[in-house]
């Protein structure tokens, strides 16, 4: 749990009035480290905000990425990667980043009307037959 700036204000306050961290520590109910960390925070930086870590930068410059991608929509990852000087992988999480997806593969392909027409000729011959229900809760169980 992170103590507002205000608390730790407080406990440094009471710390350098008493000359005991133990006390401090015992009266507000945190850890001596905690203590020894914002001392050690206030003596380094002079605050007691924590200190921001920048983040680490980019591989691939995403414009250019951007850019590439509509000149070549149909380039594989490994190709994309030769381009910019970088892995595979990181392409893959560089395009997750940006939102693409892959290319969805088709569920459903075109039917042969010919193909369509003769299956319902023959399934509409079969009209006279009486229809079959079969239960089939008990398939894929086991008995061993």
């Amino acid at each position: 749990m992170a103590y507002s700036i205000d608390f730790h204000k407080k406990v440094l306050a009471y710390c350098k009035r008493t000359d005991s961290i133990t006390e401090a520590s015992d009266l507000f109910q945190i850890s001596r480290n905690a203590i020894y960390g914002w001392l050690k925070l206030k003596e380094k930086t002079g605050e007691l905000n924590h200190q921001v870590k920048g983040t680490k930068p980019r591989k691939v410059d995403r414009d250019r990425f951007k850019n590439y991608l509509t000149d070549n929509p149909d380039t594989y990852l490994t190709e994309i990667a030769s381009e910019f000087g970088c892995h595979p992988t990181t392409v893959h999480y560089a395009l997750k980043a940006m939102g693409y997806t892959r290319k969805k593969e088709p569920h459903l392909h075109e039917q042969d009307p010919e193909k369509v027409a003769l299956f319902l000729k023959n399934f509409n011959s079969l009209k006279y037959l009486a229809p079959v229900y079969v239960d089939e809760t008990g398939f894929g169980t086991y008995f061993y």
